[in-house]
């Protein structure tokens, strides 16, 4: 499980263990890139606002896409994205 805000530029604010393997990396290195360094399909800030105005949208979403591992391999991954609020005005 991981969780991205809209409002820190599309960055992980929160890893869990499962991620950090997933990714082969540590959680402080999860923190620092933007969806776009491990998603290619997101590649312009016009596909990341266009992912989150759905997800609000809709309320959650499910989506096929890649991932870019810490070893430079993509692996087809399924995506359940929903909309959370939290009390510190992370999105």
């Amino acid at each position: 499980m991981f969780m991205i805000s809209s409002k820190q530029d599309f960055r992980f604010v929160f890893v869990n263990a499962a991620t950090c393997r997933h990714f082969g990396q540590e959680r402080e290195q999860l923190l620092q890139p933007r969806i776009p360094d491990w998603d290619p399909n997101f590649k312009t800030q016009n596909d990341l606002d266009a992912i989150w105005l759905t997800i609000q949208a809709k309320k959650g979403i499910i989506f096929e896409t890649s991932h870019r591992l810490s070893s430079g391999i993509e692996i087809p991954v399924q995506v359940s994205a929903n909309c959370s609020f939290a009390a510190s005005g992370i999105k």
